[in-house]
């Protein structure tokens, strides 16, 4: 499978790489399965959101570009107003995109060499952390995004360790389809190229896979963008009068990236950002992050566009706490 690890057979190991490949299998899967069953109880609750409402009735008239977004979710809340009015089918989208950041989360502490509380811990913080829960509880661009920004570091993660370059094809996949949803996944996107240029990784860039990847991501995504230029990139203008008149300058940038992820649950991926800087194979998932947010703080996003990709440093941030209590049980069970 593409996001499995060959298992190795030398003296002794085959019951150590059995027991691993069950945690692989169950504690995500359970993980995210009690996320989807959380979102699926708690979503459908006090009405529609006003910009729910207003990606329904675009999707009701599809296009395949709007004047401030792309198809994807208003395509998503329409079909799911297929059968009449719900808003538990609605709010059943972002519980499924939820449950599977949950699981992404989880497998990618499982790719840092985490055991089973290292992965509970990332799945509890990836669930409960605001943001995540804000993204998963309501539709909205970013409730694809916080699922597929993290599936994309996965798979670049795969490559640099040495998966077959094939897999640049899924990149781009992914990488069209979350554009489809919000076009900040392309400064993500960039944030990672940037990552694997600073290191010794950026061998990986070295193939025609690589190129094929840009190529097929250009494909995919070319309707839209021909659809903003047809009509003189309506998003761009809508983008700058936002900020203009909307946006706080304070606190700064950084810091609002600890606020809207909880201070306390910050701790984590903290952790995992300097775990990242301390280990060569992961240190360009760490660049990628300074890139994203210098980027975005140099153009003046909002405070949670960059929010899904905390999965990843929370997954990272899960294994060093892991290493650090050992077998304390007590200090497990005060940290959960």
């Amino acid at each position: 499978m593409l996001l499995e690890r060959p298992i190795r057979t030398e003296r002794g190991e085959v019951r150590a790489q059995t027991q691993r490949g069950v945690l692989v299998r169950s504690v995500p899967a359970i993980a995210a399965l009690l996320t989807l069953v959380l979102h699926l109880a708690g979503n459908p609750h006090y009405g529609f959101f006003r910009d729910e409402l207003y990606f329904i009735i675009c999707g009701f008239r599809p296009d395949v570009g709007y004047v401030d977004q792309p198809s994807l979710v208003p395509l998503l809340a329409a079909f799911s107003q297929s059968f009449g009015i719900s808003l538990f089918a609605l709010r059943a989208i972002p519980a499924i995109f939820a449950a599977l950041t949950t699981y992404i989360a989880a497998r990618f502490t499982v790719e840092f060499g985490g055991g089973r509380f290292a992965v509970v811990v990332a799945a509890l913080v990836t669930t409960f952390a605001p943001e995540m829960l804000a993204f998963g509880s309501r539709l909205s661009p970013d409730t694809v995004e916080m699922a597929v920004w993290p599936l994309m570091a996965l798979v670049v993660y795969r490559i640099a360790r040495g998966a077959d370059s094939r897999l640049w094809l899924l990149f781009g996949s992914l990488t069209a389809f979350a554009f489809w949803s919000k076009y900040s996944v392309a400064f993500f996107a960039v944030a990672l190229i940037a990552g694997l240029l600073l290191t010794p990784q950026r061998n990986t860039l070295r193939t025609g896979w690589f190129a094929a990847c840009i190529a097929l991501c250009a494909v995919l995504i070319a309707p839209n963008v021909w659809w903003q230029w047809h009509y003189h990139f309506p998003m761009l203008q809508l983008l700058h009068n936002d900020y203009d008149k909307f946006m706080l300058k304070w606190p700064p940038f950084p810091l609002q990236q600890i606020m809207i992820m909880s201070p306390l649950l910050s701790l984590v991926w903290l952790i995992g950002l300097g775990w990242l800087f301390a280990n060569a194979r992961t240190r360009f998932l760490a660049y990628a992050y300074v890139a994203l947010i210098a980027m975005m703080w140099a153009g003046d996003a909002k405070a949670y566009y960059p929010a899904p990709v905390y999965p990843y440093l929370i997954a990272a941030g899960a294994v060093p706490i892991e290493r650090w209590t050992g077998v304390r049980h007590a200090w497990r069970t005060a940290i959960v």
